[in-house]
C-alpha cells in the first residue's frame, strides 16, 4: 500500500483509535493487530508504527479513551452526598456502560501487554480521575466527626480501590461465563450485594468510637 498525505497526524491518531474501538465493538479483541486496524483506515502498517510505539501503545491510546468515555458519564450523575444512592447510580452507569461496550470493555481490562512496562503518567491521571469518581462517593463515610469535615486518606483512596476490584471480578467471571462456579445469582445482584455490604462495614469501620461511662 502506498504511502498517502490525506490526513494530517492528529487525525490519522482518531481514525486509527475509531478503527480500532470498531474493530473491537464488532469483532471482539481477540483478532486485533496492525494489519486489520491499518486495512480499515486505507494506510499501511508503517504509518501506524509512525503514530504508536507498538501495538501495546496503540491499545492503550484506545483504552485510555474508553477512560474518558467512563470518565464523563460518571461526572454527568447527580452527587447527592449520601454513599448508598451515589454507589448505586455509579454502579448503575458502570453496569450500563459494561452492557453497552462489552467489547471494549474486555479490552480495557483483559489486554496484557507483550512485556512488562509501567503505565505512562497520562494514563495512570486518566485511572485516577474515574477511581476519584468513586472516592467522592464514599467520603461521607470517613467524616471526621469532630469538625463534621470531610477528609480524603489513603484508607480512603484504598477502599475506592478495594470495591473496584471486588466489582471488575464479578464481571470478569460474568464475562467468561464462569460466575455460576460461584453464585447463581446474576452478576448485577451480586453487585449491589457487595456495595451494600461494603457501605455497611466502612460505616460500621469509621463510626466514632463512644466513651464507655465510668
Amino acid at each position: 500500500m502506498g504511502r498517502r498525505a490525506d490526513h494530517s497526524r492528529a487525525d490519522l491518531v482518531d481514525l486509527a483509535a475509531t478503527a480500532v474501538g470498531e474493530l473491537v465493538t464488532a469483532e471482539g479483541y481477540g483478532g486485533l493487530n496492525m494489519r486489520s486496524v491499518a486495512g480499515k483506515i486505507g494506510y499501511s502498517v508503517g504509518t501506524l508504527y509512525n503514530l504508536f510505539e507498538n501495538f501495546d501503545g496503540m491499545v492503550l491510546f484506545v483504552n485510555g479513551r474508553t477512560l474518558d468515555q467512563l470518565d464523563i458519564l460518571f461526572a454527568g450523575l447527580e452527587h447527592t452526598g449520601m454513599p448508598e444512592t451515589d454507589l448505586d447510580r455509579l454502579l448503575e452507569a458502570y453496569l450500563s456502560f459494561i452492557n453497552d461496550r462489552p467489547n471494549l470493555w474486555d479490552l480495557l481490562f483483559e489486554h496484557q501487554a507483550g512485556h512488562a512496562v509501567p503505565l505512562p503518567d497520562w494514563y495512570r491521571l486518566k485511572l485516577d480521575k474515574v477511581m476519584g469518581r468513586l472516592e467522592v462517593a464514599l467520603t461521607p463515610l470517613f467524616s471526621n466527626s469532630k469538625r463534621g469535615e470531610f477528609e480524603d486518606s489513603p484508607e480512603q483512596k484504598r477502599s475506592a480501590q478495594v470495591l473496584w476490584a471486588g466489582l471488575h471480578g464479578i464481571w470478569s467471571l460474568a464475562r467468561t461465563g464462569k460466575l455460576g462456579m460461584v453464585s447463581s445469582d446474576p452478576a448485577d445482584n451480586l453487585s449491589r450485594s457487595l456495595v451494600e455490604t461494603y457501605i455497611a462495614g466502612l460505616r460500621a469501620k469509621n463510626a466514632p468510637k463512644r466513651v464507655a461511662a465510668s
